[in-house]
C-alpha cells in the first residue's frame, strides 16, 4: 500500500503536476504516508483521486447471487400446488417433496450427500457446513435474511432454526416462498414480519436461494 501512494506522488510530479495540482503541503503529505503507513483518508490530496476498496462496495443483493427465477418458479408452482391444505408437522417431509418435484433434488441424493432427514432445521445445518457442495450439486446458494418480507424471492427455501420466530424448540420450520408474503410445506401461510425486522431472530432464518 506504501508503493502505490509513493508511485502516485511521483506520477504527479512526473506528469508536471505543478503545486496549484497537488500543492506541496499534499505532496509531503503523500510521501509521508508511504513511508509510514497513514491511511487513506490521511492522504487525500487535491488532484489525486481516493482510492476504492472493495470494502465500499454496495451490499450484494440476491440478484448478484445468479438467482434463477425459473427454477423459483418451478419450487413455487410445486409448494403451492403440493401441500396438504393444513399444517400436519410434516414441513420438511413435503418441502423434500417439492424440491424433488422442481428438479432441484434427487431422491437418492438426501442419502448421498448426508443431509439429515429428522427436523427441518437438519437442512440449514448442512447448508451452513456444506455451501460449496449445495451449490454444486442442488444449485441453492444462502443469501443474507432480508429486513423485509416482500424481499424474499420467490422460490425461497425458508429455514427457521430450532425456536426461531416462534417455531418447534425440536424441529424448527422450514417452507417455501410461492409468492410475495406466502410460503408453503405441508400447510401455507403469511410470513411474519416482526421475525424478519428483529436482527436477533432473522440472524436464525435462513434464506436459500435457486441459482444458475
Amino acid at each position: 500500500m506504501k508503493n502505490i501512494f509513493l508511485a502516485a506522488a511521483i506520477m504527479a510530479v512526473g506528469a508536471g503536476a505543478a503545486a496549484a495540482d497537488v500543492g506541496a503541503a499534499g505532496f509531503d503529505a503523500l510521501v509521508r504516508a508511504a513511508m509510514t503507513g497513514a491511511s487513506r483518508a490521511e492522504v487525500a490530496a487535491p488532484g489525486i483521486p481516493t482510492p476504492t476498496f472493495a470494502a465500499d462496495a454496495a451490499p450484494k443483493t440476491f440478484a448478484d447471487y445468479e438467482y434463477d427465477a425459473s427454477m423459483g418458479a418451478r419450487l413455487a408452482a410445486a409448494a403451492a400446488g403440493g401441500n396438504l391444505g393444513a399444517f400436519q408437522s410434516r414441513c420438511y417431509e413435503y418441502v423434500a417433496y417439492h424440491m424433488e418435484a422442481a428438479g432441484v433434488i434427487r431422491s437418492e441424493q438426501w442419502d448421498q450427500l448426508k443431509i439429515g432427514p429428522d427436523y427441518a432445521a437438519d437442512f440449514a445445518d448442512w447448508a451452513a457446513a456444506n455451501p460449496e457442495t449445495m451449490r454444486r450439486e442442488l444449485k441453492l446458494v444462502r443469501i443474507p435474511t432480508p429486513s423485509d418480507k416482500l424481499a424474499v424471492p420467490v422460490g425461497s427455501i425458508l429455514v427457521y432454526e430450532k425456536g426461531a420466530c416462534g417455531f418447534s424448540k425440536r424441529a424448527g420450520h422450514i417452507e417455501v416462498v410461492t409468492k410475495a408474503d406466502w410460503a408453503c410445506s405441508d400447510g401455507c401461510e403469511s410470513l411474519d414480519q416482526g421475525c424478519f425486522e428483529d436482527p436477533a431472530v432473522s440472524a436464525r432464518i435462513h434464506v436459500i436461494i435457486p441459482v444458475k
